[in-house]
Order: C-alpha cells, then sequence, then structure tokens
C-alpha cells in the first residue's frame, strides 16, 4: 500500500487495545468523506478539548505511517496538514487490535473471500451461496465505500501473519429495513472461528463508532435463528427488545426473513475511566 507524503493520526484505545490509524493514499481522489470528519477533529482539538481515549494527529513519513498513542488525559492543539499538502488522496481508518488489523481490502484478499462466502455453514442465514463474481463485486463495493468515506466493511486479517480471515465493520442500515441507524456486522471465515476474533473485531468497530465518529447508537441486525452472532451482541452488551423484531421482505418466505434488533448508546457505551 503506498502512502501520501500527507499527514496521519493514530488514536488508540486503552480499554480495547485498538488503534485507529487515518491513512492517506494515492488510489482515489478527493473523496468528500476527508473534508467532514478532519474538519470534526479539528473543531475539537482547537477548544482543547480531551478526546475519549486520546488522539495523535501529525506529520507523517513518506512511505511510513508511524504509530502514536496518548492518554486520555492528554489536550491536543489544532490540527493542520503540512503547509502545501493537498487533500485529494484515498482516506480511510485502519483498526488495529492485540491480534488483529481491520483494514482496506486488497485484490488479494478474492480467493479467501470468495472460499467463504462458497461455504454453506458461513452463509448458512443467507439465500444463497455467492460466486466468485459476486465475491468480487462485493469486495470492490466494500473498497469503493471505505476509499469514498473512510469507515465501513473492513477487510480483516490476522495481524501476526497477514492471513485474512473475514470482514467486519460499520454502515448505514439498509433503507427498507424499519429501523434507521448505523450497524455494526461481521463474517468470518469458518477456519476463524472459536478464536474470539469476531469478538475482537467487533469490540474495536463499537469503540471507533462511539469514540471516533461519535455516533448516539450503533445497531446489529440478525436473522433470529443465528444464535451465533445474537451471542455475540449480547457479550458486547448490546440490548435486543422484540417489539423491534421485523420481516425482512428481502429474504425468501421462511425462517430467514424473521430478524432481531439489538442497539447499544453511547451513554451505555462501556468506557473505561481508569
Amino acid at each position: 500500500m503506498k502512502e501520501a507524503a500527507a499527514w496521519s493520526g493514530v488514536c488508540r484505545s486503552n480499554s480495547t487495545s485498538s488503534v485507529w490509524r487515518l491513512i492517506h493514499t494515492e488510489e482515489v481522489l478527493s473523496p468528500p468523506w476527508s473534508e467532514n470528519v478532519f474538519q470534526s477533529l479539528r473543531a475539537r482539538h482547537i477548544d482543547g478539548q480531551v478526546l475519549p481515549r486520546g488522539v495523535f494527529i501529525g506529520p507523517a513519513v513518506p512511505g511510513r505511517t508511524e504509530s502514536h498513542s496518548v492518554t486520555a488525559a492528554t489536550k491536543i492543539g489544532e490540527v493542520r496538514p503540512k503547509t502545501g499538502t493537498k487533500m485529494t488522496a484515498e482516506q480511510f481508518t485502519e483498526l488495529t487490535t492485540e491480534r488483529l488489523r481491520l483494514r482496506q481490502w486488497h485484490p488479494g484478499d478474492l480467493d479467501a473471500w470468495a472460499a467463504m462466502n462458497a461455504d454453506p455453514q458461513v452463509r448458512e442465514f443467507w439465500p444463497d451461496l455467492l460466486t466468485r463474481e459476486q465475491a468480487a463485486a462485493s469486495m470492490e463495493y466494500f473498497r469503493g465505500e471505505l476509499a469514498h468515506r473512510g469507515w465501513g466493511w473492513w477487510a480483516v486479517e490476522v495481524a501476526a501473519t497477514g492471513e485474512f480471515i473475514g470482514m467486519a465493520g460499520l454502515d448505514p442500515v439498509d433503507e427498507e429495513a424499519p429501523v434507521n441507524g448505523v450497524e455494526a456486522g461481521w463474517r468470518f471465515a469458518r477456519s476463524a472461528w472459536g478464536r474470539g476474533y469476531a469478538t475482537e473485531a467487533a469490540r474495536a468497530v463499537l469503540a471507533y463508532g462511539f469514540q471516533i465518529l461519535r455516533l448516539p447508537e450503533i445497531l446489529a441486525i440478525a436473522v433470529a435463528g443465528n444464535e451465533r452472532s445474537r451471542a455475540l451482541m449480547r457479550r458486547l452488551g448490546m440490548t435486543h427488545d422484540p417489539a423491534e423484531d421485523f420481516e425482512d421482505l428481502s429474504m425468501p418466505p421462511g425462517p430467514l426473513r424473521h430478524s432481531v434488533v439489538y442497539r447499544m448508546t453511547a451513554g451505555s457505551y462501556p468506557i473505561d475511566k481508569s
């Protein structure tokens, strides 16, 4: 991945051991996301306010992104790109946990992504398996959303090995759904099940959504019979209101239609204040 000689930011969450890195590459030009997010960051810094869990913004070294962390008590000054820097590069965020890296999609991910979406167990709660062409199209869509908005459905790899194991992220709820907001989600290869990867990635996603995007609420939606995902939602501290259950008419008639909604508000997000 080629990085522009612009600037980058890193935020470490003390409660999740997550690191967020705002990266500028030279692949896609002028995403409108960049101005909104950096103006928001700048506005919070100008007043000398303390960002939750701390944020570092500073100049990046060409070809390299430095990782920095600051404590929640550190005050940050006004954020400015280097003089003459042109904010025209692709901009997206990487999330790094103790074992995982949530990143932009790479062409080399396709074989593993197509294989997991051709696995009937991975796709148990979807009506169809994906062909390789469909998997490639979905991967390109996710990549485009990250480039345009800066966050979305990240590819997930094992940090120690670089092995692609699935996806996790945040995305606005589909317009067809009877609920509104931003939802968290995840999908992992069967070989990655049972290792706590989904929980680790989902916690990083929630931390990013609440602490950096400042979302007031995050949802998670699942087929009612998907007990594996529902158990993860409960582990995350999300709550289910049966009154919000709905029939997903995009699914074929049958058990896949009945959907459940879990929620977590910013006020109930368990920030470690120690």
